[in-house]
C-alpha cells in the first residue's frame, strides 16, 4: 500500500499512466486550487493571474492532468497589443544583449532588453536579425553597431549574454576582445541557458502579470511569440523544426535568464 500526493503534469506521464491502469486498485482524488480551506483568497487570486492563458493554469490551478499543446503563449497571440509600446515609460536600470548564434539553416539574432527598477518590467527594446553573414569580423562589426545604437538611445547597456557550445565559445572569446579594443563598456560572458521549460514559464509569468513590454517597432520577435508552438511529439519542449522563429525566443531568453530569480521574485501584484 503507498500514498502519494503532486501537481499534475501531461497525460502521458509516468505516473498518469500508472494511475490509469487496470490491473491495480487505486483511489484516485483530484483537487484545484479553490479546493483548499487555509490559503488566503488574494493569493489565490494573484495565482490565477500569474499563470493566467498558459499550460500551468490547467496544471497548478486546476489540478488536471493535460498536455502541453498548440500556441504557447496564447496570452500574447490573442491579446498582442496589450504588450506593444511605442517608448520606454519607465527608468531602466539594466541593459542587456541577449545573442543566438545562427548555425546551419538558423539566424544570429541580437536582442536587447531592458529591465526596470527592483525588476519589476521587462521592455524588449532592439532587434537585429543577420542573414548571410559568415566571417566574425562581420559579426563582431554588426555587434558594434547594434551596441552602439542601443547605447546612444538608452544610455547604458552592461551586458550581453552569448550562446555557447559548438563554436560560440571562440565567437565570444574574439567578441570580447573586440568589445575592449573598441572600449565598450559591456561585460560579454555566456549567458544562463537553463531548461527551456523554465524560460517558458518566466515569459509566460511576465506576459500574465502584464510585465512585459515591446516596443512596437520589434515585429521579429512579436511573430515569434505569436507563432511559437509546442511540439506535438514530445511533452513539454518547444516545437524546434525551422517553422517558426525559435532563434529571437532564445535571445530575448538569453538576455534576461541570469536573472531568473530576481525576476520570478519581483512579482507585480495587481
Amino acid at each position: 500500500m503507498c500514498d502519494f500526493a503532486g501537481n499534475p503534469q501531461g497525460k502521458h506521464h509516468w505516473f498518469e499512466e500508472f494511475i490509469n491502469r487496470k490491473d491495480i486498485d487505486v483511489y484516485l482524488q483530484r483537487y484545484s486550487i479553490f479546493d483548499n480551506p487555509f490559503l488566503p483568497k488574494e493569493y489565490v487570486r494573484q495565482l490565477c493571474i500569474e499563470y493566467e492563458g498558459t499550460i500551468y493554469y490547467d496544471r497548478y490551478i486546476l489540478g488536471n492532468a493535460c498536455n502541453a499543446e498548440g500556441i504557447i503563449y496564447r496570452l500574447f497571440a490573442d491579446n498582442t497589443n496589450e504588450f506593444l509600446a511605442d517608448k520606454v515609460n519607465e527608468q531602466l536600470v539594466i541593459v542587456t544583449i541577449g545573442i543566438d548564434y545562427g548555425a546551419g539553416s538558423s539566424n544570429t539574432k541580437f536582442i536587447a532588453t531592458g529591465i526596470t527598477y527592483g525588476f519589476q518590467q521587462v521592455y524588449v527594446l532592439d532587434e537585429m536579425d543577420i542573414t548571410e553573414v559568415y566571417d566574425t569580423e562581420q559579426l563582431y562589426a554588426l555587434f558594434v553597431e547594434f551596441y552602439k545604437k542601443v547605447y546612444d538611445r538608452y544610455g547604458m547597456c552592461q551586458y550581453a549574454f552569448c550562446d555557447y557550445g559548438a563554436l560560440g565559445n571562440v565567437i565570444t572569446l574574439g567578441l570580447i576582445k573586440e568589445c575592449a579594443r573598441q572600449r565598450l563598456p559591456v561585460k560579454v560572458e555566456d549567458c544562463t541557458k537553463g531548461k527551456i521549460k523554465d524560460r517558458i514559464f518566466l515569459s509566460s509569468s511576465l506576459m500574465a502579470q502584464k510585465r512585459l513590454k515591446i516596443i512596437r517597432k520589434n515585429a521579429r520577435i512579436i511573430s515569434a511569440f505569436q507563432e511559437a508552438m509546442w511540439n506535438p511529439k514530445v511533452q513539454d519542449e518547444r516545437l524546434d523544426d525551422g517553422t517558426t522563429d525559435i532563434d529571437s525566443l532564445d535571445a530575448f531568453e538569453y538576455s534576461i535568464n541570469s536573472f531568473y530569480e530576481q525576476l520570478i521574485r519581483s512579482k507585480r501584484w495587481i
